[in-house]
């Protein structure tokens, strides 16, 4: 160990948790949240990413127990500074990751803890236990699709109303270009709300069919 005064040689990623945080917000949100299945999954992320990038990185199990992990916490093997000790005896460091956590308003951080019983516990590889490294899902582009039996459906029976009121049979063999009502539809539903959508579409045909929108 060094002499009295001495501050750890220990690697500062704060601003990595912070991109982690900015990168993984969905998992970051459930971090440490008591009763959540998820809430493993921001600290096994971040874990996975700083290991690729430093080796000393691991999960850490609380109280040595690799299979009580941290949700908030990493561990750090230090042979030549680290106050606490793996089960196997190595020095190490733990390290908290998200102030506040489980609260309302949790914050990326990097506190390193300098006691020798806060800093011990099981190193865990990245990817290892329990359960496999999540893969963040990302968030899908656009709006979903709607729903055919539904949302669809009354489209469907909107346009049907339209042409009726216009005197046509709905469909119209002799509309050839009916079909273009719903595929106006399909497309712009990926990128706009369905009830504008429809709404916009509806005034367009009623508008070609001579009608009050």
């Amino acid at each position: 160990m060094r002499e009295e005064g001495w501050f750890p040689v220990i690697p500062d990623y704060k601003a990595d948790v912070e991109a982690a945080a900015k990168r993984y917000p969905e998992a970051f949100s459930h971090a440490h949240v008591d009763g959540d299945p998820r809430r493993w999954d921001f600290i096994r992320l971040l874990a996975f990413d700083l290991y690729a990038k430093d080796k000393n990185i691991g999960l850490n199990g609380k109280r040595g127990n690799p299979n009580d992990l941290s949700m908030d916490a990493l561990n750090y093997l230090d042979q030549i500074d680290g106050p606490g000790r793996t089960p196997e005896g190595l020095r190490c460091w733990v390290v908290d990751v998200i102030g506040g956590a489980g609260g309302p308003n949790p914050v990326p951080q990097w506190g390193v803890q300098h006691d020798p019983v806060a800093s011990s516990g099981a190193w865990v590889k990245p990817g290892t236990a329990p359960g496999p490294v999540p893969i963040p899902v990302p968030p899908p582009v656009g709006f979903p699709y709607p729903d055919e039996n539904t949302t669809v459906k009354a489209y469907q029976d909107r346009v049907r109303k339209a042409y009726n009121d216009a005197g046509r049979p709905f469909p119209d063999p002799n509309d050839s270009d009916a079909f273009r009502w719903f595929s106006r539809y399909g497309f712009d539903c990926k990128t706009q709300p369905e009830p504008d959508v429809a709404n916009k579409q509806i005034a367009d045909l009623r508008k070609a069919l001579g009608l009050p929108a």
